[in-house]
């Protein structure tokens, strides 16, 4: 008999436990079972080759189906070789359209950290979005030279 493969998290060793994913993944057992949604990933921003500006912020307003569930994200930064360039980071945060709520308590960074791969990071729970279903995002710079950055939010919508 083949091993069962969990089709959210496309895992095969799957047990009950107390480590973080076997907590995380009880969490999300309605939207995994949920007929009414369907996967969708956000990207801030949508064209990949923009640049966030040197000592400077990129400011996006994500706009989503109210209802709609965040499980996780990728933060996707091309972090400088710290040999070549001068320090610094990329980070992002995020706050709720509505209340101005932030979804972290500080601010998520990627530091010198090279390239890929860039690992997709679960959330320890379910964000469910309210009306209007906005997200505000911002992704800053604090390299000397303007550097890609990109953030994909991984979710679901109603349908």
């Amino acid at each position: 008999m083949y091993p069962v493969t969990d089709g959210f998290t496309f895992l095969r060793d799957l047990r009950c436990g107390l480590q973080f994913l076997d907590l995380v993944l009880e969490q999300y057992e309605d939207l995994r079972r949920s007929g009414g949604m369907r996967n969708r990933t956000w990207l801030v921003p949508k064209d990949s080759n923009i640049l966030i500006p040197a000592r400077d912020s990129y400011e996006y307003q994500v706009s989503l189906v109210p209802g709609s569930a965040i499980w996780g994200y990728c933060f996707i930064a091309d972090t400088a070789d710290p040999e070549i360039t001068p320090p610094g980071t990329l980070s992002f945060n995020i706050r709720d359209g509505c209340n101005d709520q932030p979804l972290f308590s500080e601010v998520v960074t990627r530091l010198n950290a090279g390239g890929p791969p860039y690992p997709t990071q679960l959330l320890s729970k379910l964000l469910i979005l309210g009306r209007p279903g906005l997200l505000n995002v911002e992704i800053c710079n604090t390299y000397a030279t303007a550097m890609l950055g990109q953030l994909a939010l991984y979710g679901g919508e109603p349908v």
